[in-house]
């Protein structure tokens, strides 16, 4: 009937195709012991459905096009259409089936993003959430079978490490604190899945946001996290903007949070990074921070800046703008730092200027190259780029500090 273009019935009928069956109505199957299987366990003998999910989402959408335009139907939401698959029919269990429901979906969203999220949520019919419970039970009864439990739970966490967070996330705990095999499985996953999953915002979202468990338990668990990645090893900027990446999209605050950090060395490069993509202006973030932290804080920054020089051919070197913003900072507040730490910034402003007349050594030598000169100078020319090209080198052999016999060049 045309009247039965609901997410209900939509759902009812995708699940039916999904499922192969040729009988009327929906084939109801006895719920499984997993959430499903992975890509690889999917039956390979079953290479062919007599469907095209495509053509099955196209026409669903011509058919609800009409009915709204007959006025006897509202348009059909696609996300409401994938929350209806919660049913305990449920089951993809062959890489064609697979091809049709995905097909299906995209086709229906015409080019809409994908409600990734609805597929996070507690499933009625999701059996994993019942199993990890049932685990965590255990070994908060008998601590002996933690190893027993960690073991049962090592192929979801290497399999879909995602899947098995967001149960972790959706159990709640009957008193605080969180049991130590739960922390022990975040500090495991959490991490892995900061790292490498492309679903890593939409999980910690949501775990960010529970209301289940010790809402600063599981934020500090997610921040301590973000701090222990960068510090193995430091200063990997790809990964510190994997970091940034994700800390801005947990809402709410969870960049302001991650900045809330004790780890001075990992504020500062993130506060430098954070401000390049404007997220922060870096001037008056640094006098916040200041006071919070007080002196530590310029030493960490001087520290910073000597590890990140600009123009040092590292893929590491601070834009010249960053590192301009860091020296005015530390220059306004030297009267406040210890002596030690004023003899560090003097030397490192003696260190800038051995890279400048080091910078202008090169330059001569450049200009040596491109000069025009009669024949009979050549050899005289060549002599001198040879000259300079060793004070250069034996400038950098030696070190910075020991190149003031060179600073007349």
């Amino acid at each position: 009937m045309l009247t039965s273009f609901t997410p209900s019935s939509v759902a009812a009928a995708l699940l039916w195709v999904v499922d192969g069956s040729t009988k009327q109505g929906v084939q109801r199957h006895a719920s499984f012991e997993r959430a499903g299987p992975g890509v690889s366990d999917l039956d390979p003998s079953d290479d062919h459905l007599p469907w095209d999910g495509r053509v099955f989402a196209d026409i669903v959408n011509q058919m609800v096009s009409f009915v709204v335009l007959i006025a006897i139907n509202p348009l059909l939401n696609w996300s409401e259409v994938v929350m209806r698959l919660d049913d305990d029919s449920f089951r993809v269990g062959s890489r064609a089936a697979l091809r049709v429901l995905t097909d299906t979906l995209i086709e229906g969203l015409q080019g809409r993003p994908f409600p990734v999220s609805l597929l996070y949520r507690k499933w009625n019919h999701q059996c994993c959430v019942d199993l990890v419970e049932t685990l965590l039970t255990m070994a908060s009864a008998d601590p002996r079978l933690n190893s027993a439990v960690l073991r049962a739970v090592h192929p979801a966490m290497t399999i879909c490490p995602d899947v098995l967070l967001l149960a972790l996330f959706q159990i709640p705990v009957n008193f605080p604190p969180i049991t130590s095999i739960r922390q022990h499985i975040f500090q495991v996953l959490i991490p892995a899945i900061i790292i490498q999953h492309p679903n890593a915002v939409s999980v910690l979202n949501i775990g960010w946001n529970t209301d289940v468990l010790p809402r600063k338990v599981v934020h500090n668990s997610i921040l301590s996290a973000f701090v222990s990645l960068y510090m193995k090893p430091p200063e990997d900027q790809q990964k510190l903007a994997r970091i940034l990446d994700i800390a801005h999209e947990l809402k709410p605050g969870g960049l302001a949070e991650l900045f809330s950090s004790s780890q001075l060395q990992f504020i500062v490069d993130l506060g430098c990074l954070a401000s390049k993509r404007d997220y922060l202006k870096l001037e008056k973030w640094l006098e916040d921070k200041l006071q919070e932290h007080g002196q530590p804080l310029i030493k960490t920054v001087l520290c910073h800046m000597e590890r990140r020089l600009p123009s040092t051919g590292s893929a590491n070197s601070l834009p010249v703008e960053t590192f301009s913003v860091l020296l005015a900072f530390v220059r306004n507040h030297l009267p406040m730092v210890a002596p030690a730490i004023r003899q560090q910034y003097t030397a490192l402003t003696e260190q800038l200027k051995d890279m400048q007349r080091i910078l202008s050594c090169w330059i001569l030598v450049d200009q040596l190259f491109c000069m025009d000169l009669p024949w009979q100078l050549i050899s005289v020319k060549e002599h001198l780029i040879d000259i300079i090209l060793r004070i250069i080198f034996l400038a950098i052999a030696v070190g910075f500090p020991y190149r003031r016999q060179y600073s007349s060049l």
